[in-house]
């Protein structure tokens, strides 16, 4: 979100949730990619807390089995 922002900025290019516009950079048009990559940034603020849970959630089962495993002496 951030590399895309910056390159559209120091471009002069519009760049937004709305839509992908125009930007050439170099003689190409990567207004599509810039597009692309700033939705990415957007769904990161979903993905990571998400994931964040899923592992602590993990962790925390897979506590939950070593101690009751210790319990049993080593018999699952």
């Amino acid at each position: 979100m951030l590399i895309s922002s910056w390159v559209a900025g120091m471009n002069g290019c519009r760049l937004d949730e709305a839509g992908t516009y125009p930007c050439v950079v170099a003689g190409v048009d990567v207004g599509g990619l810039l597009s692309f990559l700033f939705v990415l940034g957007w769904l990161m603020l979903v993905t990571i807390p998400v994931g964040v849970l899923a592992g602590s959630g993990g962790l925390v089962a897979w506590v939950v089995w070593l101690v009751s495993r210790r319990r049993t002496g080593g018999r699952a």
